[in-house]
């Protein structure tokens, strides 16, 4: 997998104030992302997903998520996925909701303009979705940790045929998604870095 160090802070209708935020980090073979955050109707959101891989991120061979008070596994087979004990035959490729960012950054890097996979929840009550990631027209951000960010590659998430999330990538990371309702934006890499020490 390739290696990722990022913190996006979410804003819900303005962007004066964050209201939370999310950190994605991967080194080697272990991706983990980390989120927090309370939408405008008062629902806490919290959860923390860990997920191995000895190569891509769509070749994971196991993941956990914790959060709503539980935690959830699953393995990946030759066949499938076992998510919490329940076994799911597919025959593409699938991937866990929060680790939606390395696909996406896979995606602007190759020659291809849309990839499909089944997307997995991370809880053990949901099925898997038919999803996909399509690149559109380049676009220009406004970010408030950035300013105005022109020329960034947009790609949308389409999940069983809705569009559910839309990223702006620039110069090799996601600086900005829309997630419905919510938008983050991400810290600029210095920043990050100098967090990290």
């Amino acid at each position: 997998m390739r290696d990722v160090h990022q913190i996006e802070l979410f804003y819900f209708g303005d962007t004066t104030s964050p209201r939370r935020s999310l950190t994605s980090m991967s080194h080697g073979n272990q991706f983990r992302t980390r989120i927090g955050f309370t939408t405008p109707d008062g629902l806490d959101v919290a959860g923390n997903l860990e997920l191995e891989s000895a190569g891509s991120v769509l070749e994971w061979s196991s993941f956990t998520f914790h959060g709503d008070g539980r935690t959830v596994t699953a393995e990946r087979t030759s066949d499938g996925v076992n998510v919490a004990g329940n076994f799911m035959s597919l025959s593409g490729p699938a991937l866990p909701g929060y680790a939606c960012l390395l696909l996406v950054l896979d995606l602007v890097d190759s020659n291809h303009e849309r990839i499909d996979f089944t997307w997995l929840t991370e809880t053990a009550d949901n099925p898997a979705r038919p999803a996909s990631l399509q690149l559109k027209p380049n676009d220009m951000v406004s970010s408030p940790v950035r300013g105005n960010v022109e020329d960034c590659r947009r790609v949308e998430l389409t999940v069983s045929g809705e569009r559910t999330n839309t990223y702006w990538v620039k110069d090799g990371e996601v600086i900005a998604s829309d997630w419905a309702r919510t938008q983050s934006f991400a810290l600029p890499r210095e920043v990050v870095r100098s967090l990290s020490q």
